[in-house]
Protein backbone atom coordinates (compact mmCIF):
# COMPACT_ATOMS: atom_id res chain seq x y z
CA UNK A 1 0.00 0.00 0.00
CA UNK A 2 3.07 2.46 1.02
CA UNK A 3 4.74 1.72 -2.79
CA UNK A 4 1.10 2.15 -4.21
CA UNK A 5 0.61 5.52 -2.61
CA UNK A 6 4.25 6.42 -3.02
CA UNK A 7 3.80 5.59 -6.69
CA UNK A 8 0.51 7.66 -7.20
CA UNK A 9 2.42 10.58 -5.94
CA UNK A 10 4.67 10.61 -8.22
CA UNK A 11 2.27 10.66 -11.05
CA UNK A 12 2.34 13.74 -12.84
CA UNK A 13 -1.51 15.83 -12.61
CA UNK A 14 -3.80 15.85 -15.08
CA UNK A 15 -3.75 19.35 -16.76
CA UNK A 16 -7.62 20.85 -17.15
CA UNK A 17 -8.56 23.40 -19.43
CA UNK A 18 -9.78 25.71 -16.39
CA UNK A 19 -6.32 25.34 -14.72
CA UNK A 20 -4.88 27.99 -18.02
CA UNK A 21 -8.13 29.75 -17.51
CA UNK A 22 -7.11 30.51 -13.63
CA UNK A 23 -3.56 31.26 -14.81
CA UNK A 24 -4.40 33.63 -17.23
CA UNK A 25 -6.79 35.23 -14.82
CA UNK A 26 -3.87 35.77 -12.58
CA UNK A 27 -1.88 37.19 -15.10
CA UNK A 28 -4.02 39.89 -15.82
CA UNK A 29 -4.41 40.66 -11.99
CA UNK A 30 -0.88 40.82 -11.65
CA UNK A 31 -0.48 43.12 -15.22
CA UNK A 32 -3.19 45.39 -13.89
CA UNK A 33 -1.54 45.85 -10.44
CA UNK A 34 1.80 47.13 -12.08
CA UNK A 35 -0.52 49.28 -14.98
CA UNK A 36 -1.82 51.01 -11.75
CA UNK A 37 0.94 53.30 -11.15
CA UNK A 38 0.00 54.83 -14.81
CA UNK A 39 -2.93 56.15 -13.29
CA UNK A 40 -1.25 56.97 -10.35
CA UNK A 41 1.70 58.99 -12.63
CA UNK A 42 0.13 61.56 -15.75
CA UNK A 43 3.20 61.78 -17.26
CA UNK A 44 3.81 62.68 -21.24
CA UNK A 45 7.15 61.58 -22.50
CA UNK A 46 9.19 64.07 -24.36
CA UNK A 47 10.95 63.52 -27.60
CA UNK A 48 14.20 63.88 -25.51
CA UNK A 49 13.70 61.19 -23.79
CA UNK A 50 12.52 59.15 -26.45
CA UNK A 51 15.80 59.85 -27.82
CA UNK A 52 17.58 58.50 -25.01
CA UNK A 53 15.59 55.52 -24.59
CA UNK A 54 15.69 54.87 -28.06
CA UNK A 55 19.66 54.47 -27.67
CA UNK A 56 19.37 52.55 -24.24
CA UNK A 57 16.70 49.81 -25.95
CA UNK A 58 19.22 49.12 -28.45
CA UNK A 59 22.10 48.80 -25.93
CA UNK A 60 19.91 46.25 -23.77
CA UNK A 61 18.86 44.07 -26.75
CA UNK A 62 22.51 43.82 -28.18
CA UNK A 63 23.98 43.40 -24.39
CA UNK A 64 21.30 40.54 -23.57
CA UNK A 65 21.80 38.60 -27.29
CA UNK A 66 25.57 39.00 -27.01
CA UNK A 67 25.06 37.00 -23.26
CA UNK A 68 22.89 34.93 -25.17
CA UNK A 69 20.27 35.30 -22.47
CA UNK A 70 16.44 35.16 -23.26
CA UNK A 71 15.58 38.31 -24.80
CA UNK A 72 12.68 38.46 -22.50
CA UNK A 73 15.21 40.07 -20.39
CA UNK A 74 14.98 42.97 -22.75
CA UNK A 75 11.05 43.57 -21.86
CA UNK A 76 11.80 43.61 -18.39
CA UNK A 77 14.55 45.79 -18.34
CA UNK A 78 12.88 48.12 -20.10
CA UNK A 79 9.75 47.76 -17.76
CA UNK A 80 12.38 48.75 -14.41
CA UNK A 81 13.46 51.50 -16.84
CA UNK A 82 10.47 52.50 -17.36
CA UNK A 83 8.82 52.73 -14.12
CA UNK A 84 12.02 54.38 -12.41
CA UNK A 85 11.67 57.28 -15.07
CA UNK A 86 7.47 57.59 -14.50
CA UNK A 87 7.93 57.76 -10.98
CA UNK A 88 10.68 59.72 -10.53
CA UNK A 89 9.42 62.55 -13.20
CA UNK A 90 12.81 64.46 -12.70
CA UNK A 91 14.36 65.83 -15.74
CA UNK A 92 17.22 63.23 -15.55
CA UNK A 93 20.54 63.61 -17.54
CA UNK A 94 21.89 60.91 -19.63
CA UNK A 95 24.39 59.85 -17.21
CA UNK A 96 21.69 59.24 -14.36
CA UNK A 97 19.46 57.50 -17.50
CA UNK A 98 21.88 55.33 -18.49
CA UNK A 99 22.93 54.30 -15.17
CA UNK A 100 19.26 53.22 -14.52
CA UNK A 101 19.30 51.11 -17.48
CA UNK A 102 22.16 49.73 -16.27
CA UNK A 103 21.06 48.59 -13.50
CA UNK A 104 18.17 47.53 -14.37
CA UNK A 105 19.62 45.25 -16.83
CA UNK A 106 21.64 43.42 -14.03
CA UNK A 107 18.58 43.59 -11.97
CA UNK A 108 16.68 41.43 -14.54
CA UNK A 109 19.77 39.22 -15.37
CA UNK A 110 20.17 38.19 -11.51
CA UNK A 111 15.93 37.87 -11.03
CA UNK A 112 14.85 36.33 -14.07
CA UNK A 113 17.94 34.47 -16.42
CA UNK A 114 16.29 31.64 -16.04
CA UNK A 115 18.44 28.24 -16.82
CA UNK A 116 21.81 28.58 -16.85
CA UNK A 117 22.24 26.75 -19.61
CA UNK A 118 21.42 27.24 -23.60
CA UNK A 119 21.29 24.88 -26.87
CA UNK A 120 23.63 26.49 -29.22
CA UNK A 121 23.34 26.14 -33.34
CA UNK A 122 24.44 22.63 -33.09
CA UNK A 123 22.17 21.36 -30.27
CA UNK A 124 24.36 20.89 -27.92
CA UNK A 125 23.93 22.71 -24.49
CA UNK A 126 26.44 24.64 -23.31
CA UNK A 127 26.85 27.06 -20.22
CA UNK A 128 25.53 30.70 -20.19
CA UNK A 129 27.95 33.19 -18.80
CA UNK A 130 27.77 34.36 -15.53
CA UNK A 131 28.70 38.36 -15.49
CA UNK A 132 30.02 39.24 -11.94
CA UNK A 133 29.23 42.99 -11.29
CA UNK A 134 32.93 44.12 -11.21
CA UNK A 135 32.97 43.06 -15.00
CA UNK A 136 29.81 44.07 -16.05
CA UNK A 137 30.91 47.28 -14.88
CA UNK A 138 33.23 47.49 -17.70
CA UNK A 139 30.56 47.53 -19.72
CA UNK A 140 30.33 51.28 -19.05
CA UNK A 141 33.81 52.28 -19.98
CA UNK A 142 34.95 53.61 -16.86
CA UNK A 143 31.59 55.60 -16.20
CA UNK A 144 30.26 53.26 -13.31
CA UNK A 145 31.88 51.39 -10.60
CA UNK A 146 30.01 48.21 -9.72
CA UNK A 147 29.50 49.73 -6.11
CA UNK A 148 27.51 52.68 -7.66
CA UNK A 149 25.69 50.36 -9.90
CA UNK A 150 24.94 47.85 -6.68
CA UNK A 151 23.54 51.40 -5.10
CA UNK A 152 21.32 52.58 -8.14
CA UNK A 153 19.76 48.59 -8.12
CA UNK A 154 18.68 49.73 -4.28
CA UNK A 155 17.13 52.41 -5.56
CA UNK A 156 15.69 51.09 -8.13
CA UNK A 157 13.79 48.67 -5.85
CA UNK A 158 12.67 50.96 -3.44
CA UNK A 159 11.35 53.12 -6.13
CA UNK A 160 9.26 50.52 -7.38
CA UNK A 161 8.31 49.06 -4.27
CA UNK A 162 10.28 45.74 -4.73
CA UNK A 163 7.34 44.88 -7.45
CA UNK A 164 10.12 43.52 -9.81
CA UNK A 165 7.90 40.32 -11.52
CA UNK A 166 6.21 42.08 -14.06
CA UNK A 167 4.19 39.85 -16.94
CA UNK A 168 5.48 40.11 -20.51
CA UNK A 169 4.02 40.16 -23.54
CA UNK A 170 5.93 36.93 -24.17
CA UNK A 171 4.17 35.46 -20.90
CA UNK A 172 0.85 36.02 -22.61
CA UNK A 173 1.58 34.80 -25.46
CA UNK A 174 2.62 31.28 -24.14
CA UNK A 175 -0.61 31.21 -21.68
CA UNK A 176 -3.24 32.52 -24.55
CA UNK A 177 -2.17 29.98 -26.67
CA UNK A 178 -3.02 26.90 -24.42
CA UNK A 179 -6.29 28.20 -25.35
CA UNK A 180 -6.38 26.60 -28.16
CA UNK A 181 -8.42 23.45 -29.04
CA UNK A 182 -8.27 20.16 -30.13
CA UNK A 183 -7.01 18.51 -32.68
CA UNK A 184 -4.47 21.31 -32.63
CA UNK A 185 -3.16 20.65 -28.97
CA UNK A 186 -2.53 17.00 -29.25
CA UNK A 187 0.11 14.53 -27.61
CA UNK A 188 1.03 14.94 -24.05
CA UNK A 189 3.13 17.71 -24.18
CA UNK A 190 1.62 20.97 -22.95
CA UNK A 191 2.87 22.81 -25.07
CA UNK A 192 3.56 20.46 -27.86
CA UNK A 193 6.81 22.32 -29.55
CA UNK A 194 9.35 19.69 -30.71
CA UNK A 195 12.55 19.56 -28.67
CA UNK A 196 15.36 20.72 -31.06
CA UNK A 197 17.36 16.97 -30.09
CA UNK A 198 13.89 15.44 -31.89
CA UNK A 199 13.40 18.07 -35.04
CA UNK A 200 15.45 16.12 -37.01
CA UNK A 201 12.86 13.49 -36.47
CA UNK A 202 9.74 15.87 -37.49
CA UNK A 203 10.16 13.76 -41.24
CA UNK A 204 9.38 10.30 -39.32
CA UNK A 205 5.97 11.34 -37.97
CA UNK A 206 2.53 10.12 -39.13
CA UNK A 207 1.83 13.57 -41.40
CA UNK A 208 -1.06 15.17 -39.73
CA UNK A 209 0.54 14.57 -36.49
CA UNK A 210 3.41 16.26 -37.95
CA UNK A 211 1.35 19.18 -39.78
CA UNK A 212 -0.56 19.78 -36.56
CA UNK A 213 2.85 20.00 -34.25
CA UNK A 214 4.36 22.38 -36.85
CA UNK A 215 1.29 24.42 -37.56
CA UNK A 216 1.21 25.01 -33.35
CA UNK A 217 5.47 25.71 -33.54
CA UNK A 218 4.87 28.20 -36.61
CA UNK A 219 2.20 30.11 -34.66
CA UNK A 220 4.11 30.25 -31.12
CA UNK A 221 7.32 31.37 -32.85
CA UNK A 222 5.99 33.62 -35.01
CA UNK A 223 3.82 35.32 -31.93
CA UNK A 224 7.27 35.71 -30.71
CA UNK A 225 9.18 36.96 -33.36
CA UNK A 226 6.16 40.03 -33.61
CA UNK A 227 6.74 40.37 -29.74
CA UNK A 228 10.48 41.27 -30.79
CA UNK A 229 8.73 43.38 -32.88
CA UNK A 230 6.90 45.47 -30.93
CA UNK A 231 10.21 45.30 -28.18
CA UNK A 232 12.01 47.13 -30.73
CA UNK A 233 9.66 49.74 -31.27
CA UNK A 234 11.26 53.00 -28.76
CA UNK A 235 8.16 54.70 -28.24
CA UNK A 236 6.24 51.49 -27.37
CA UNK A 237 5.52 51.34 -23.39
CA UNK A 238 2.78 50.14 -21.18
CA UNK A 239 3.09 52.96 -18.56
CA UNK A 240 3.28 56.48 -20.35
CA UNK A 241 2.59 58.55 -23.31
CA UNK A 242 5.39 59.77 -25.75
CA UNK A 243 4.33 63.21 -27.50
CA UNK A 244 5.75 65.92 -28.91
CA UNK A 245 4.61 69.48 -29.74
CA UNK A 246 3.25 68.32 -33.32
CA UNK A 247 1.59 65.27 -31.91
CA UNK A 248 3.42 62.98 -34.51
CA UNK A 249 4.10 60.36 -31.94
CA UNK A 250 1.87 58.11 -30.42
CA UNK A 251 -0.16 58.70 -27.14
CA UNK A 252 -1.58 55.93 -26.90
CA UNK A 253 -0.30 52.59 -24.56
CA UNK A 254 0.02 49.03 -25.17
CA UNK A 255 -0.40 46.61 -22.08
CA UNK A 256 1.55 43.31 -22.50
CA UNK A 257 -1.57 41.80 -22.91
CA UNK A 258 -2.46 43.83 -25.90
CA UNK A 259 0.65 43.15 -27.43
CA UNK A 260 0.57 39.55 -27.13
CA UNK A 261 -3.03 39.01 -28.34
CA UNK A 262 -2.66 41.68 -31.18
CA UNK A 263 0.72 39.13 -32.39
CA UNK A 264 -1.59 36.33 -32.08
CA UNK A 265 -4.07 37.55 -33.95
CA UNK A 266 -1.43 38.77 -36.80
CA UNK A 267 0.46 35.44 -36.31
CA UNK A 268 -3.00 33.93 -36.92
CA UNK A 269 -3.56 35.36 -40.53
CA UNK A 270 0.11 34.20 -41.43
CA UNK A 271 -1.10 29.96 -41.38
CA UNK A 272 -2.98 28.86 -44.18
CA UNK A 273 -7.06 27.25 -43.51
CA UNK A 274 -5.39 23.85 -43.91
CA UNK A 275 -2.82 24.41 -41.49
CA UNK A 276 -5.12 26.25 -38.42
CA UNK A 277 -8.92 25.63 -39.43
CA UNK A 278 -11.09 28.01 -39.04
CA UNK A 279 -13.00 26.08 -35.99
CA UNK A 280 -9.71 26.44 -33.65
CA UNK A 281 -9.59 30.20 -35.20
CA UNK A 282 -13.12 30.62 -33.92
CA UNK A 283 -13.19 28.53 -30.75
CA UNK A 284 -9.86 30.56 -29.48
CA UNK A 285 -11.48 33.52 -30.44
CA UNK A 286 -14.26 33.01 -28.32
CA UNK A 287 -12.44 31.53 -25.44
CA UNK A 288 -10.57 34.67 -25.20
CA UNK A 289 -13.53 37.04 -25.22
CA UNK A 290 -15.28 34.49 -22.75
CA UNK A 291 -11.58 35.16 -20.40
CA UNK A 292 -12.07 38.69 -20.75
CA UNK A 293 -13.90 41.77 -22.67
CA UNK A 294 -10.62 43.38 -23.86
CA UNK A 295 -9.52 40.20 -25.67
CA UNK A 296 -12.10 41.50 -28.95
CA UNK A 297 -10.16 41.46 -32.05
CA UNK A 298 -12.50 44.29 -33.05
CA UNK A 299 -10.80 46.96 -30.91
CA UNK A 300 -9.05 49.64 -32.70
CA UNK A 301 -5.42 49.74 -31.01
CA UNK A 302 -5.30 46.09 -31.65
CA UNK A 303 -5.43 46.40 -35.30
CA UNK A 304 -3.47 49.60 -34.37
CA UNK A 305 -0.52 47.66 -32.98
CA UNK A 306 -0.74 45.03 -36.08
CA UNK A 307 -0.04 48.21 -38.60
CA UNK A 308 3.17 49.20 -36.55
CA UNK A 309 4.47 45.51 -36.72
CA UNK A 310 3.89 45.32 -40.08
CA UNK A 311 5.66 48.91 -41.01
CA UNK A 312 8.93 47.75 -39.44
CA UNK A 313 9.43 46.00 -42.55
CA UNK A 314 8.94 42.43 -41.57
CA UNK A 315 10.94 40.07 -43.74
CA UNK A 316 9.96 36.25 -43.92
CA UNK A 317 13.22 35.34 -44.66
CA UNK A 318 14.46 36.21 -41.60
CA UNK A 319 11.77 34.39 -39.70
CA UNK A 320 12.12 31.16 -40.71
CA UNK A 321 15.92 30.85 -40.19
CA UNK A 322 14.82 30.29 -36.97
CA UNK A 323 13.40 27.04 -38.15
CA UNK A 324 15.89 24.32 -39.67
CA UNK A 325 15.95 22.83 -43.36
CA UNK A 326 13.81 19.87 -42.69
CA UNK A 327 11.80 22.11 -40.94
CA UNK A 328 11.47 24.15 -43.75
CA UNK A 329 10.63 21.34 -45.77
CA UNK A 330 7.81 20.35 -44.19
CA UNK A 331 6.38 23.83 -43.95
CA UNK A 332 6.05 23.96 -48.12
CA UNK A 333 5.41 20.54 -48.22
CA UNK A 334 1.98 20.77 -45.72
CA UNK A 335 1.78 24.69 -46.83
CA UNK A 336 1.36 26.04 -43.42
CA UNK A 337 2.44 29.38 -44.47
CA UNK A 338 0.01 31.79 -46.40
CA UNK A 339 1.89 32.84 -49.88
CA UNK A 340 1.47 36.43 -49.55
CA UNK A 341 3.42 35.97 -46.45
CA UNK A 342 6.07 34.47 -47.85
CA UNK A 343 6.31 37.32 -49.97
CA UNK A 344 6.06 40.25 -47.21
CA UNK A 345 2.85 41.28 -47.83
CA UNK A 346 0.42 40.37 -45.46
CA UNK A 347 -0.48 44.11 -44.86
CA UNK A 348 -3.04 46.01 -45.42
CA UNK A 349 -5.84 47.01 -43.09
CA UNK A 350 -8.75 46.68 -46.12
CA UNK A 351 -7.15 42.83 -46.70
CA UNK A 352 -7.29 41.94 -42.86
CA UNK A 353 -10.77 43.14 -42.64
CA UNK A 354 -11.66 41.09 -46.16
CA UNK A 355 -9.81 38.27 -45.74
CA UNK A 356 -11.68 35.01 -44.81
CA UNK A 357 -8.85 34.20 -42.27
CA UNK A 358 -8.89 36.98 -40.57
CA UNK A 359 -10.11 37.49 -37.16
CA UNK A 360 -12.87 40.37 -38.04
CA UNK A 361 -14.30 38.05 -40.76
CA UNK A 362 -13.97 34.71 -38.29
CA UNK A 363 -16.31 36.65 -35.50
CA UNK A 364 -18.59 38.02 -37.89
CA UNK A 365 -19.18 34.60 -39.49
CA UNK A 366 -19.24 33.20 -35.65
CA UNK A 367 -21.96 35.66 -34.70
CA UNK A 368 -24.15 35.27 -37.73
CA UNK A 369 -23.95 31.11 -37.28
CA UNK A 370 -24.97 31.84 -33.50
CA UNK A 371 -27.95 34.17 -34.83
CA UNK A 372 -28.80 31.67 -37.38
CA UNK A 373 -28.96 28.99 -34.48
CA UNK A 374 -31.08 31.06 -31.94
Amino acid sequence: MIAATSNEQQQPKAHHYYDDIDEIKALFCRESSYLLVTKAHVYEASLQLVHYRSKILVWVDKTVRQFLYDTQLVTITMDYFDRYVLQTQNIICPWTLQLVAMSSLYLAMKLHMGDNHYIDNDGKMQPKRIVSSTSYAELSSGKFSSDALTAMEIYICHTLEWKMNPVTSTTFVDSLLQLMTPPLLVGNRRNNILPSNEATTIMNTPDEYQKLILSRQVLLKLAKYFNQVVMSLPENSPYFNFVDSSGSLDCDTFAPSTVAYASILLSMEALTHAALPLIIRNEFLHRCLQLHTDLHPHRTDVHELQHKILKKQFQPSIFLKQFTTTENIAMQKFGILEPTFLEGIIATSSTMDSSPLSPRSIMKAADTSTNTNA
